[in-house]
């Protein structure tokens, strides 16, 4: 039982409890695998906070850890019990949303920007409060047929690069096709 947590536990980001990323892509790899089988439909989003270097550089690294732990919460919370979260770089996260299409995942991706836009941050050091709200970008791919994790992750990348240009809240979901 100990082993167990302790594996368990180094597969995680001990800031946000999301996967890693080199687990997270495991986990892609495994998902990749058993869908080139068995065909079916997934999501895969990357979710990032919109200008998260200027709230960092404007204060100390304790409101980031804050604001990542409770921005992990609010993905959980916007998705389903078996989609998978991760921590795919310093400020972004990896999400995948099992069965989802495009729409459903488009819908998902909306629920995403209201929640974290909605929630209101407040740190208190010594006699100050800070109050932060927050903004995301949110990019995706939907898989759907034969293709590779770099494929998706690339376009998902992409994604996430056109939403960012938009402004914060906002989302793009690409679709990735199968060899011709």
């Amino acid at each position: 039982e100990l082993a167990e947590t302790v594996f368990s536990n180094s597969l995680r980001d001990p800031l946000t409890k999301a996967l890693k990323r080199d687990a997270f892509l495991e986990f892609l790899d495994q998902q990749h695998a058993m869908l080139t089988r068995r065909p079916a439909r997934f999501c895969l989003f990357l979710v990032e906070v919109a200008r998260f270097d200027r709230l960092e550089g404007a204060s100390v690294r304790e409101v980031g850890d804050v604001l990542l732990r409770q921005l992990a919460d609010i993905l959980r919370n916007a998705t389903r019990m078996g989609d998978v979260l991760g921590r795919y770089g310093h400020d972004n996260f990896a999400i995948y949303l099992h069965g989802i299409e495009q729409e459903q995942g488009r819908q998902v991706a909306q629920r995403i920007c209201k929640l974290a836009a909605a929630n209101v941050f407040e740190i208190t050091r010594g006699e100050r409060r800070l109050t932060f709200s927050l903004t995301v970008s949110v990019g995706g791919a939907e898989w759907a047929a034969p293709t590779t994790v770099a494929a998706l992750c690339a376009t998902a990348e992409l994604s996430l690069s056109q939403a960012q240009k938009t402004g914060g809240n906002t989302q793009e979901i690409a679709f990735v096709p199968g060899p011709a």
